[in-house]
């Protein structure tokens, strides 16, 4: 999602034009489909060693690295072409994590992105993220009988450090002043059904039951997104519709906040917890799992903002 401005702009900007091929992960591939910027989208299980031989007959001219890991070293090595690579700032997130000490530039991640192209020429947009719904996709959602109005909650994570506990989601849920829908995936489904029974709510629990997509097309659909920082924050923010964002284990300063998002957007962070950010990706909590950073954050705080959100 977060290269996604970077690609656009190459297609658009790139003197003569450009035919751009992205390689990633099989399961992130959906998030992809539809982009009109991208020629090909490659995918791969584990290794890059699955595709490495097809890429190399394609002789690129240009690698873009936007990754910065081993897996992305490997294959720079594999095509024997001229690349770039955004500089990572491992050292200052480590030293932000662990010392306390700030040293990591006052820029998004996506304007860093940037600065790996703008040696060709390559500028910012002033544009968002790009997430393209399918039609097919769109219509899928029609026959869910979703409210006229509703809120969407994004109740899953990747990692625990980023998920608000169904405690938590039962009492936002209370709170909301729309009716709810939840989203999420298959390992959210149990915890969204366990959300609305001990509430005795007539919400909507869509957890496990639609693609990244369809799922995307309910938040669109929505009044508002509430979530963790997660992967829906950002198709949120690309489909500019107003996000309540509860930060845990991670924190803003590490520059994945929501990109160029609706303007009356809100992000809320925990009180009281001047050890954060406990990780790099919200895997550990230096006040332990159970009491988690993103449970300090203030119910009634929550509440008032999605009072405000669902005013017209």
């Amino acid at each position: 999602m977060l290269t996604t401005p970077v690609v656009r702009a190459l297609s658009c900007q790139w003197k003569g034009g450009a035919e751009i091929h992205f390689l990633c992960k099989k399961n992130f591939a959906e998030v992809l489909q539809g982009n009109p910027y991208i020629h090909k989208v490659w995918t791969i299980e584990k290794s890059v060693g699955e595709v490495a031989d097809e890429l190399r007959n394609c002789r690129f001219r240009l690698v873009v690295d936007l990754h910065r890991n081993l897996r992305s070293t490997e294959l720079i090595a594999k095509l024997n072409a001229p690349f770039v690579r955004f500089r990572k700032h491992n050292l200052a997130k480590w030293l932000l994590v662990n010392v306390g000490i700030n040293m990591l530039p006052e820029k998004h991640i996506v304007a860093r992105y940037m600065q790996a192209v703008e040696r060709f020429g390559i500028a910012d947009d002033g544009k968002g993220l790009d997430f393209i719904i399918p039609a097919i996709e769109r219509s899928s959602v029609n026959h869910l009988e979703l409210p006229d109005q509703f809120a969407a909650f994004a109740i899953g994570a990747a990692h625990e450090g980023k998920r608000a506990n169904n405690e938590q989601w039962r009492n936002f849920l209370l709170d909301c002043p729309l009716p709810v829908v939840l989203v999420g995936g298959l390992q959210d489904a149990e915890n969204g059904e366990m959300i609305l029974a001990e509430t005795g709510s007539s919400g909507v629990n869509l957890c496990g039951k639609l693609s990244i997509s369809a799922s995307a097309e309910v938040i669109r659909r929505s009044q508002f997104l509430l979530c963790g920082d997660t992967g829906m924050m950002h198709i949120g923010a690309a489909l500019s519709k107003k996000i309540i964002v509860l930060w845990g284990c991670t924190v803003p300063t590490f520059g994945m906040y929501p990109f160029r998002p609706h303007p009356e957007s809100i992000s809320l962070e925990p009180k009281n917890r001047g050890k954060r950010p406990c990780s790099k990706l919200g895997n550990r909590c230096k006040y332990g799992m159970p009491n988690r950073c993103i449970t300090a954050i203030q119910r009634q705080d929550v509440a008032s903002a999605m009072q405000q959100l669902s005013r017209e």
